[in-house]
Parts: structure tokens; C-alpha cells; sequence
């Protein structure tokens, strides 16, 4: 199977997530089905609104779940055993759900989809206000869902190269932003010292690495601070095309760069193509919430009203698929 980051593949993938969102929106369809089914066995009432941002590779969990408690801690295979439940639920969506050739060729593929299959379990695309025509709508619901894909997992996070039998091991390496690295740091250094202070005291001897061992795992928070502070500036996919890599090599890095990049830095000029999901929005708006074609134009900043038709019409054909 080839990488879906290819253009038309990443297509394919936008369409997908536009039909599921659309089918949460409207309650049509299997996915919907099977989403309403998951907020039922976990006593879930989603909430209208876009979903909060996660950290690099997260996903949404339901409302009240448990912290993760210390892995030392009584409760701690509780709670991994509950964490497992919820996954699992996900990754069953993701096998129904995602075909083929919406997939990655490696395993787990699903950490691409995890944030976008919890988030529409979690909570309903927001319908948008006549009087406040600009509000979120589907197009931010799905954009929020969003992730960057990494299509090959050829890197550990900490930069080393792993090699892939398919392709071989590519010229990549994982970096952060170098003007932050240095205040993020020193963010760390303060947290640590100051919990070192607290907990042991000036007069404690001990060995350095068994003191930063111990208050990472029995600190309350400290752990989850550090992390916060890391997540402002997540490690970023680059090349790094050291000399032992040949043209061929650094050419389908490049390649895989671009496409994992393409929603967030391609340019755009000239006319705005329409979005699929907008014109399946904008029959929602008007066949189930009455809006005319003054109140669509103004929100999708139509030149002439009467455009609605055409746009309903083709949102109508979308919907009908579901």
C-alpha cells in the first residue's frame, strides 16, 4: 500500500473527515449511528462547540475521567484499565470506519485519526447564529479535529533515525524552535529546583539523577508542569540532509515534508475554491434552520444571493450519501 501523504491522498482524507463531521451534524448515517452509540455506553452528552486544542498526539477523553495517577499508586491499573476501554472504543471506530485508503502503510495508523474519531464523539459541530453569521461552523469544527500527519514514523521523538524497510532510512530530524529552546529550558530548571527545595531541603546529599528521578515520579504535578511547558513548542518534522544521504533519498523526504505541511504553508491566490463542508453547512442552514439566501451570502461573503442555490444544491448531494 502506498503513503496516503500525496495530494490526491490527503484529499480523499479531507472528504472523509468532511462526510463524518456532516453526519455527526446531521445525525445521518453509520458513523453518526455508531458515534451515538459510544456517548451512550459512556453516559456522554456532547456539547456544541468546537474542541479545545490537545497537546502533539493527543486525544480527547470523556468529561470526568480520572488523572493519570502515579504508576506506583494503588489505583494505577484501575485507570490504565479504563484508559484501554475508551481507546479501544476509538480504534473500533477507526477499523469501521477509515478504509484503506485513508491509511498510512505502517501500524498504528489510528494515532492519525485518534484525535479526529474522540473529538466527534465528544462533542457537536456548532450551528451558527443569524446574528452572529460569521460564528464557527462545520469547516472550524473539522479544522479544529486536524493534526499533522506523520506519514511514516521514521523518527523517534528524540531524533534518531529509524530505519523502514520499505523506503529506507530518510534524511529527517526532529527540532524546536532554537530562540525558545533556551526559555523553555530555564522554565524547566526553575520547576525542578524548586520542587528539589521544597522536598529536600539545601543540606540533602543525594545523588542528582535518583533526586530528578524521584521528584519526576513523586512530586504531584511537577511531571504534567514540565510537560505543558514542552508542548508550547512541539518537536517539528525537518530535513537533514547530512552527506551520506543520496538525491534520491533527500528528494522523497522532501516529498513527504511538503505533503505532511501542505494545509498549513501552501500559499493561495486568486479565487477561493468552495469547500465541500460548506456546502453541505449551507443546506443545513437553509433546509433545516430557514436561512435565505441573503443570510447565506452574507455569511460565506457571496457576491450575489442567488449563488445559494447552486451551493445548496451541491450540499444536498453530499448529504444524500450519508
Amino acid at each position: 500500500m502506498a503513503s496516503v501523504s500525496k495530494p490526491r491522498a490527503l484529499d480523499r482524507i479531507r472528504r472523509l473527515q468532511s462526510e463524518l463531521v456532516a453526519g455527526v451534524a446531521t445525525q445521518q448515517g453509520e458513523f453518526s449511528e455508531a458515534v451515538r452509540g459510544v456517548r451512550e455506553r459512556w453516559r456522554i452528552e456532547a456539547q456544541d462547540q468546537i474542541p479545545s486544542p490537545t497537546s502533539a498526539g493527543g486525544w480527547y477523553v470523556p468529561p470526568g475521567f480520572p488523572e493519570e495517577p502515579q504508576r506506583s499508586g494503588d489505583d494505577y491499573e484501575e485507570w490504565a484499565d479504563l484508559l484501554s476501554q475508551w481507546t479501544g472504543e476509538m480504534l473500533a471506530l477507526h477499523k469501521q470506519f477509515i478504509p484503506l485508503d485513508c491509511r498510512e502503510p505502517v501500524i498504528p495508523d489510528s494515532l492519525n485519526w485518534l484525535k479526529f474519531i474522540s473529538g466527534c464523539v465528544l462533542f457537536d459541530p456548532p450551528t451558527p447564529m443569524r446574528d452572529v453569521p460569521q460564528g464557527p461552523g462545520l469547516v472550524d469544527f473539522r479544522e479544529a479535529l486536524d493534526a499533522p500527519r506523520v506519514s511514516l514514523r521514521l523518527l523517534s521523538a528524540r531524533g534518531s533515525p529509524v530505519p523502514n524497510t520499505a523506503t529506507g532510512p530518510l534524511p529527517f530530524a526532529w527540532v524546536r524552535d532554537a530562540r525558545d529552546v533556551e526559555e523553555m529550558q530555564r522554565k524547566r530548571d526553575l520547576l525542578i529546583i524548586a520542587a528539589l527545595l521544597e522536598r529536600y531541603g539545601v543540606e540533602e546529599r543525594r545523588d542528582p539523577e535518583e533526586i530528578l528521578d524521584d521528584l519526576l515520579t513523586e512530586t504531584p504535578g511537577l511531571a504534567d508542569a514540565l510537560r505543558t511547558i514542552e508542548d508550547k513548542n512541539p518537536p517539528r518534522l525537518v530535513i537533514d540532509p547530512k552527506p551520506h544521504y543520496s538525491q534520491k533519498e533527500v528528494d522523497r523526504a522532501l516529498d513527504i515534508v511538503r505533503a505532511t505541511h501542505a494545509k498549513d504553508e501552501t500559499p493561495t491566490s486568486g479565487r477561493r475554491s468552495r469547500d465541500p463542508l460548506e456546502n453541505a453547512e449551507a443546506a443545513i442552514l437553509a433546509k433545516h434552520h430557514g436561512w435565505s439566501y441573503e443570510e447565506l451570502a452574507d455569511r460565506y461573503e457571496w457576491r450575489y444571493p442567488t449563488h445559494a442555490s447552486k451551493v445548496i444544491a451541491a450540499g444536498e448531494a453530499i448529504l444524500s450519501k450519508l
